[in-house]
């Protein structure tokens, strides 16, 4: 039987079996806080999630994903996405099902062994491997060097990975990622009069206003000097309730953030600081190699003009004589999970898993010599 690859994301979760080119299942892993009497004495489930929740969205008004900032707060609400994943969606037994999990780059040591524990020990899985989300995104694009630049809801990370292994000295990571822009894009609306508040409804509207209107301004100076020459047109978004908002500024001075923190306040690296701290930190003779192969993963990539932002700023922030490569998939999205079907159809996959019978003996902590 394939494996079941999960991808864990603090706003999203993809799940699959290892020969298929797409994820089954992708869902929000948000659990029920609120638990309403009416329901509970029709004997109803206590928790709701993924796509029971949505479609009950106006009874819980109040909900909570147990994964912040890529680590895992509330380990009962997760035991309840598995058996949600497992029972009610794959309709699976998890006693013969080998599971392929994605993790964090940095995810702390305890964070995994807690995982290996709760699946073993209350699933009783057959076997398990916790891949890094940073390799498994390298391994969609075919490759087991190079440089991964990976922005999702909740944290952005450079991560160097030299024929299959981490090179953790070079790793780069900042709260700057999807969350953090549509709060910045909200604060610019509200500026303009628009008020968008913190309920799950009116944060999907933000996501989607990000998403489909903002880009990445190829020279950002010029971009707002055009701006303020009158130059450029406004966008506009249709809202749910059929009612329209002009964007104009707020498209490219939102997602600019990721290059230049410094536009909110936030003493930090931009995106290319990132990738050129990050190449620095790393042995001089593999530079050219990773160079040569920078994939881009995870939602924020999906904006448009990142790719050519990078592009531009990266020739002018790098020798001339480092050359270097740039891909990314039709959906960024996707690329770790792609990346975990890929890995778990080899045929050596069953070589770096840790079976029921290796936790048995050894206990938990042997997945640090499975898993890099």
């Amino acid at each position: 039987m394939m494996p079941v690859v999960i991808d864990w994301g603090s706003n999203t979760c993809k799940v699959g079996f290892a020969n298929e080119d797409q994820p089954s299942l992708i869902f929000e892993p948000f659990v029920s806080q609120a638990k309403p009497k009416e329901i509970l004495l029709n004997g109803s489930n206590a928790y709701f999630i993924g796509n029971q929740l949505s479609r009950k969205r106006d009874i819980f008004p109040l909900v909570s994903s147990p994964i912040q900032n890529g680590i895992i707060q509330d380990w009962q609400a997760m035991e309840e996405i598995f058996k949600y994943i497992f029972f009610d969606e794959l309709e699976l037994d998890p006693l013969y099902q080998t599971i392929l999990l994605s993790e964090p780059p940095l995810n702390p040591l305890k964070q995994r062994e807690k995982m290996v524990e709760m699946l073993f020990e209350v699933f009783h899985i057959p076997a398990l491997c916790i891949a890094s989300q940073s390799m498994l995104a390298l391994y969609s694009s075919g490759k087991t060097t190079g440089i991964v630049v990976d922005s999702g809801d909740s944290t952005t990370s450079i991560v160097p990975i030299y024929e299959g292994y981490t090179v953790q000295n070079g790793i780069q990571q900042q709260e700057i990622s999807g969350k953090h822009l549509g709060q910045y894009l909200a604060r610019l609306l509200w500026k303009k009069g628009y008020r968008f508040g913190l309920h799950h409804r009116e944060s999907n509207v933000i996501r989607n206003m990000k998403e489909n209107s903002c880009y990445i301004a190829l020279d950002y100076r010029k971009e707002l000097e055009n701006y303020n020459q009158g130059k450029l047109k406004g966008k506009c978004f249709q809202l749910p309730d059929d009612s329209q908002i002009t964007l104009d500024i707020e498209c490219f001075q939102c997602p600019e953030m990721l290059f230049h923190p410094q536009l909110v306040g936030i003493q930090s690296y931009g995106l290319v600081d990132m990738m050129c701290k990050c190449i620095e930190e790393t042995p001089f003779n593999i530079r050219k190699e990773l160079w040569n192969n920078i994939v881009l993963s995870g939602g924020c990539m999906m904006i448009t003009g990142i790719q050519d932002r990078l592009q531009k700023d990266l020739k002018s922030s790098i020798p001339s004589t480092a050359a270097f490569q740039i891909f990314r998939l039709p959906d960024t999205r996707l690329s770790t999970w792609l990346g975990g079907s890929i890995l778990g159809n080899l045929p050596s996959f069953e070589k770096i898993c840790m079976s029921l019978q290796d936790y048995k003996e050894r206990g938990a902590a042997m997945i640090h010599e499975r898993c890099f």
